[in-house]
C-alpha cells in the first residue's frame, strides 16, 4: 500500500470521507457545473491526498501534513500562486485541528 494511501484512509477515519476544500467553504461547484470543467473525469470525484508540505520540498505522506481534496480542487489548489497555497494550507491545518480539539474528551482523572 503507497503512503499516500494509507495516509489518506487515516485523515478519512480521523476527519471523514469529505472535501476539506468544500468544508471550508473556500471551493464549492456544484456537480451539474464541475461537469464542464475541462479535462474533468469521474475520478475528480474522488478524495485525494494533498501533501501541505509539498514532497519535493521533503513533506511526507502522514495525516499532519495532508489533507482530504477532491480531485478537481487539487487541480485547482495546484494552480494558484503560492501565497495562496500557502493560505489555503493554514486555514486546512486549523481546520483539522479544530476537529480535533472537539475529539478530544477529558475525565476526572485529566485523561483523554
Amino acid at each position: 500500500m503507497s503512503s499516500n494511501k494509507s495516509a489518506r484512509q487515516e485523515l478519512e477515519r480521523l476527519f471523514g470521507k469529505k472535501c476539506m476544500i468544500e468544508a471550508l467553504g473556500i471551493r464549492y461547484i456544484p456537480k451539474k457545473e464541475r461537469r464542464k470543467i475541462k479535462g474533468y473525469t469521474k475520478y475528480d470525484e474522488c478524495l485525494t491526498f494533498h501533501h501541505i508540505k509539498e514532497r519535493h520540498n521533503g513533506g511526507k505522506a502522514t495525516p499532519e501534513n495532508g489533507a482530504l481534496i477532491k480531485g478537481y480542487n487539487h487541480r485547482w489548489l495546484h494552480t494558484l500562486p503560492d501565497y495562496q497555497k500557502e493560505q489555503i494550507n493554514e486555514a486546512l491545518q486549523q481546520y483539522k485541528l479544530s476537529i480535533l480539539a472537539r475529539k478530544i474528551e477529558i475525565d476526572e482523572n485529566g485523561q483523554t
